[in-house]
């Protein structure tokens, strides 16, 4: 498995790409500001309250607070582990990263 310093690459070059990243895994949100707002999609939220900053990528569910970074985001909207949602952000993106460990 890579190691976090690895996926602190990976987000930083998805950060560019916050925008159409949360349009496609958060499409009942929209852009506010510098920020992208829209219902928690893992949980019952009725009232927006999951967070997006465009600038840096880091996102915060403002009810629980719970906070991430874009590799995060991916692995909780997708419900999958953090290494395969590292390959799929890297993938989209296209840094050349790619998961080592078995499958």
């Amino acid at each position: 498995m890579a190691q976090r310093g690895t996926y602190r690459d990976i987000h930083e070059h998805a950060v560019p790409f916050a925008e159409p990243l949360c349009e496609r895994w958060l499409p009942q949100g929209k852009r506010k500001g510098g920020w992208w707002v829209a219902p928690v999609p893992w949980r019952e939220d009725r009232n927006p309250s999951l967070i997006v900053s465009l600038s840096t990528g880091w996102f915060q569910d403002r009810a629980l607070n719970e906070k991430g970074d874009l590799l995060d985001l991916c692995a909780k909207v997708h419900k999958v582990p953090l290494p395969e949602a590292a390959e799929a952000v890297a993938i989209i993106v296209g840094h050349p990263y790619r998961r080592t460990a078995a499958r």
